[in-house]
């Protein structure tokens, strides 16, 4: 197992010194999101939110670096202070002047030099958990919770206590027995996007919440992606050709693929909707892009959106392990995010900035879409913890989804209006039942 030395010489390895971001230049981009419809101008939960949303290949991403440019110079002097012996002699510099940046930044210290083994060593169990309660335990201990500076009178985290089960036994990290916190992670408003987080991440003047999901495996978005609509084609298409066994082995396969399809759009919808409504819920840093995290067992995606000016953004997804050990590259960008306040640049919309590095941003379109009303109700409205609307309980609306959504938003049909879909969807059905009955 990796000990405190090797990650110190891990991160010096993989941040360049002759660039202060040139580790982030190639490893990570930020790339923006455009929606083209979503259910956030109506009262439903976080668990049935969906949007039809796509990369935009019109715009190049950009590094994850230049955002968090000061963030790195941190990083970087930090690291650099301890390859030269002086861990217990690190002080202020011009960059790390203010009390908060030293907060943010002894954090990650700590992380890499007094406490990693022990992060490791439950993270490491990760890879042989199945239970998303137990997935929850060890990435808010282990995780996430370690990268956030304390805060007087603040927790660094808590679980969803609404819905995580009251087992005793699993009121502790599975691995090393650690007493987990709770609290009520609710937010939003009742009239919009609204419901629970599975992990809220506190500091003392904003929040970002956690999705986790055990359901999203490795695969190919392109395969899915192609599987999707080659399925979507059989159904509408009348032919009636008969099945051979190995066609139906090949059906069966995009069955599976396509419900891990289903479950990672499915997640991905719930983080996003999560992502948009914490934003709101912050009067303060509207102007910054607010992240929030989609998390499960193996991986790590890191969404942000700035309220101010309607764009969202996205990472790939980052392997919280990588060879047997903590993933340096995936612990530096959490980092970073969770302390976007004290290291994310402010002049990121300035027109030097974007002459600097010739980049441009749509907007996501989710101001737009929902209309003036809805987002009267996210900007003012929208609160931590949830409070009930009128003449009702707090609770999670539940929507059915029909399960034909996710492959026609593939489409990119007008997936607002649902219920032409479903009604399309089952005549269709119909149709083919109807045939085969005829030729019985």
């Amino acid at each position: 197992m990796a000990g405190a030395g090797y990650a110190v010489r891990r991160t010096l390895d993989l941040l360049a010194k002759t660039n202060t971001f040139a580790f982030l230049n190639h490893t990570a981009t930020l790339n923006p999101l455009v929606i083209s419809q979503c259910n956030g101008i109506e009262p439903f939960a976080f668990g049935e939110a969906w949007l039809a949303y796509k990369p935009s290949g019109d715009y190049d991403a950009i590094p994850f670096g230049f955002l968090f440019q000061d963030g790195i110079e941190c990083l970087i002097d930090m690291v650099l202070e301890l390859e030269k012996g002086d861990a217990d002699k690190y002080s202020s510099t011009e960059n790390t002047h203010d009390a908060e940046k030293k907060a943010s930044v002894a954090c990650i210290k700590k992380y890499l030099t007094e406490d990693f083994e022990k992060h490791e060593k439950c993270l490491l169990s990760l890879e042989d958990l199945e239970s998303e309660v137990q997935v929850k335990a060890v990435l808010a201990v282990h995780l996430f919770a370690p990268l956030i500076p304390d805060s007087p009178g603040v927790n660094k985290y808590g679980i969803d206590k609404q819905h995580f089960p009251k087992d005793e036994g699993q009121t502790k990290c599975p691995t090393c027995g650690e007493k987990l916190r709770f609290t009520d992670t609710s937010f939003g408003h009742s009239e919009v996007w609204h419901g629970y987080t599975d992990i809220i991440l506190q500091k003392s003047a904003v929040k970002s919440a956690v999705t986790v999901s055990t359901k999203l495996k490795e695969s190919s978005e392109t395969r899915r992606w192609t599987r999707q609509e080659a399925e979507l084609d059989e159904i509408e298409s009348d032919s009636d050709a008969s099945v051979s066994s190995s066609s139906s082995s090949s059906s069966y396969s995009a069955v599976e693929d396509n419900k891990q399809f289903n479950n990672q759009k499915q997640a991905e919808a719930r983080a996003l909707a999560q992502t948009i409504t914490n934003a709101f819920c912050e009067q303060s840093y509207r102007d910054r892009f607010k992240p929030s995290f989609l998390a499960t067992n193996e991986k790590v995606k890191i969404f942000m959106y700035c309220c101010d000016k309607d764009v969202l953004l996205e990472t790939d997804y980052m392997s919280i392990l990588e060879k047997k050990s903590v993933s340096i590259k995936c612990l530096t960008l959490v980092w970073l995010a969770l302390n976007f306040d004290f290291f994310q640049r402010v002049d990121i919309f300035d027109e030097k900035s974007k002459i600097q590095i010739h980049y441009k941003w749509p907007v996501s379109n989710f101001q737009k879409i929902i209309g003036e009303a809805p987002l009267e109700l996210y900007q003012y409205k929208a609160c931590r913890p949830l409070r009930p609307g009128r003449n009702e309980e707090v609770g999670e609306r539940k929507m059915g989804i029909h399960e034909e959504f996710f492959r026609l938003a593939l489409k990119q049909r007008d997936v607002y209006h649902l219920e032409k879909h479903i009604d399309m969807c089952d005549q269709l059905k119909k149709f083919r039942n109807s045939r085969i009955e005829d030729k019985s």
